[in-house]
């Protein structure tokens, strides 16, 4: 199962280490007791050596640039930079025609008050093979300005046989209640919902 995933040797275990493990009885106890591994002795969303090997199977992004949009959130240009140019956006597939690609992705967002501090955060996925397809990252762009720039992109990563925008979704807490109100604003609406929820605001 990949364990142990701390410790000087992770992935090498003994009949020992095994017999230690049925003794104590749960992973965290695992985490803290025998592999030295602090992150994995509190409670985690996603396994730990699961995201090591998919780091491992990470491949460098096809192209890398900036972006940006119109004001009403419906189109989006690309720019590319100069080599050894920070970019704010990086694609694992080809853009087409000088513009992202359209197909059947799904969108989420991480969002940041965009004061320096943390990034803005957009990643887009290829929802029928779960392959990353975009992502975008900038600590300078304000919620209002980033959502128009998401929405944008989720309207050029449309599906060409049906026209659907780009499925999408993004974090509710702090800046993202602003961010949300502009998304629904600008007209998107192919968002998700909690199971019960009648309007998004």
């Amino acid at each position: 199962d990949g364990k142990p995933i701390g410790g000087p040797r992770p992935g090498v275990r003994s009949p020992w280490y095994d017999k230690e493990c049925r003794r104590i009885g749960d992973d965290k106890g695992v985490a803290e007791d025998l592999d030295i591994n602090p992150s994995g002795s509190v409670a985690q969303v996603f396994d730990p050596q699961m995201i090591r090997d998919l780091c491992e199977q990470s491949r460098e992004p096809l192209w890398i640039g900036d972006i940006t949009a119109s004001p009403d959130g419906k189109t989006v240009k690309l720019i590319e930079l100069a080599e050894g140019v920070e970019a704010t956006l990086k694609l694992w597939v080809h853009p087409r025609d000088g513009t992202l690609p359209q197909g059947i992705f799904s969108g989420g967002a991480d969002i940041s008050m965009g004061n320096g501090a943390t990034p803005t955060c957009f990643t887009f996925t290829n929802a029928e093979t779960g392959e990353k397809a975009l992502e975008y990252t900038y600590n300078r762009i304000f919620p209002k300005e980033g959502a128009t720039l998401f929405a944008a992109i989720g309207r050029t990563m449309r599906n060409p046989e049906t026209g659907e925008e780009a499925f999408i979704a993004w974090e509710m807490q702090g800046p993202g209640k602003t961010f949300g109100q502009q998304v629904v604003a600008l007209g998107y609406r192919h968002v998700y919902m909690r199971e019960g929820d009648v309007k998004i605001y």
